[in-house]
């Protein structure tokens, strides 16, 4: 096992742009909050690691657009009425999305959990290319140093940790070393 991790560290750490980048386009929050813990802890540099996260979270957002823009309709028309979503009430989404959807693309993009959904029906309603990509170019940024920082608060306090930890551990084995002292000497 030790070989195993020996071999792959220096892989991944020499990688690890193109692991963030891959992270972010297909999982992206944990990646980059751990991206953030792995940065205060010197692993990455700051512009880089940033440049690569939002890059790969913006090509995310545009792959369910598409997904969206080629197939939304057909899946709604399908298994839209399961889930209650009459012609009406896509009436009226489409209606309500059209009259807000840079406010709608940007609160979403930067609300965990509900952005796939709204780029699926941004490509559905056939949002202007250009509004799509200024939204999702902002609020993909947002999202990646908002979730960035939190991750960067996680390795600082990793880090103060550490350091306690570390203290802790040197008076446990001082106050050890004493007690021992102190009972070798009743003894003797």
């Amino acid at each position: 096992m030790n070989e195993f991790i020996n071999t792959i560290t220096p892989f991944l750490h020499y990688h690890r742009y193109i692991f963030a980048f891959l992270g972010a386009l297909t999982e992206g929050t944990n990646i980059m909050l751990l991206s953030g813990f792995l940065y205060r802890l010197g692993i990455f540099k700051f512009l880089n690691v940033v440049a690569v996260l939002s890059l790969g979270y913006f090509i995310n957002g545009y792959g369910w657009f598409v997904i969206g823009r080629f197939w939304g309709k057909t899946v709604l028309e399908k298994w839209g009425p399961h889930f209650f979503l009459t012609k009406e009430r896509l009436e009226k989404l489409e209606d309500y999305f059209i009259k807000n959807t840079e406010k709608t693309l940007i609160i979403t993009r930067i609300t965990y959990g509900l952005s796939m959904c709204t780029f699926i029906i941004a490509g559905m309603f056939r949002t202007k290319a250009k509004k799509f990509f200024w939204c999702n170019l902002i609020s993909s940024f947002i999202w990646v140093l908002a979730l960035f920082f939190i991750g960067y608060v996680f390795g600082t306090s990793y880090a103060l940790l550490s350091k306690l930890v570390k203290l802790v551990a040197v008076w446990l084995a001082v106050a050890l070393f004493i007690v021992i002292v102190l009972i070798a000497m009743f003894f003797v």
